[in-house]
């Protein structure tokens, strides 16, 4: 079936949570599209989200219900910029490898914000403060793992199901020389996504042993077969993949702190999110297994 031209600034529709297929990637077209006729380029929409985002992060501090309305509601905002530069880039072919990168971690400045602000609203009500920072830092480096192997497993899905100039893989070997190679500024965030991309190849070893196997045995197109495999083992685990990258997070976020209890998701976030981030690893780990197996004995 031939793709509409919306659906066409869409990362993958496989991919593609409910919630960003029915709001965010409709809103982030129209704001594409707008933009693709006034010269305002990805990456000034990567930066106005991460502005936007930061301001909702510091309203969550607040004690006043209507600042965290008000929170809530630039950071929807945020993440449709965050959803429209991706479009934008995809609609007018201005897609660079910087830009990707900058979009990822601007996510997570947004997140540090968040953290630090409902940190010292909880020492501030009161809260011991020693353990309310240990949470926190636990919290913000579970939060950390869980997205970056969530986006990376993502990514793996996307380059055995659609090729490899549709997946967003990157090796700590690519990221030093673009570290070495960079200004200052784009030395930063290539050195913070160097960090995000250790996590990925540290708690997914076999994963980028796949990658690299595939590539490899496959220097010039998978087979048909292989990705077939691939995407009947992986397909229904990107439920799981999906759950732990934003929208379930903010969700739970939004709850506590409307509640009025944000410990609430300092808590979830160290059990439920890390038990289902430990099950996923798990059953990456099988259907990997899997695949090398299979990869190294094609014929």
């Amino acid at each position: 079936m031939k793709l509409q031209k919306k659906e066409l600034t869409y990362k993958s529709s496989d991919t593609e949570e409910i919630i960003d297929k029915v709001f965010y990637r409709q809103m982030g077209y129209y704001i594409a599209l707008a933009c693709s006729k006034t010269g305002i380029t990805p990456n000034a929409l990567t930066i106005s989200s991460i502005i936007i985002g930061s301001i909702a992060g510091f309203l969550f501090y607040s004690p006043e219900i209507a600042a965290i309305i008000a929170g809530i509601i630039l950071f929807i905002i945020a993440d449709i910029f965050d959803s429209a530069d991706g479009q934008l880039a995809r609609l007018t072919g201005a897609m660079s490898k910087f830009g990707r990168i900058l979009d990822g971690v601007g996510g997570n400045i947004i997140f540090v914000v968040i953290y630090i602000s409902i940190a010292f609203k909880m020492i501030d009500g009161g809260a011991t403060a020693g353990m309310i920072i240990l949470l926190t830092i636990l919290s913000m480096y579970s939060h950390s793992v869980q997205s970056a192997l969530a986006d990376y497993y993502r990514n793996i899905y996307l380059y055995f199901r659609e090729g490899r100039s549709h997946s967003e893989i990157d090796s700590t070997k690519d990221i030093k020389i673009l570290i070495k190679n960079s200004g200052f500024f784009k030395k930063i965030i290539y050195t913070l996504y160097f960090l995000y991309t250790s996590e990925q190849e540290i708690f997914s070893v076999n994963a980028a042993k796949l990658i690299s196997t595939a590539q490899a045995r496959f220097p010039e197109a998978m087979p048909a077969d292989i990705s077939e495999l691939y995407t009947s083992l992986n397909k229904k685990n990107i439920k799981y993949y999906n759950l732990l990258t934003v929208n379930t997070r903010v969700i739970v976020l939004f709850i506590s702190l409307l509640l009025k209890i944000p410990i609430a998701y300092l808590i979830l976030e160290l059990t439920a999110f890390n038990i289902l981030l430990i099950y996923v690893i798990l059953i990456q780990k099988k259907n990997n297994d899997i695949l090398i197996s299979k990869i190294i004995n094609y014929q």
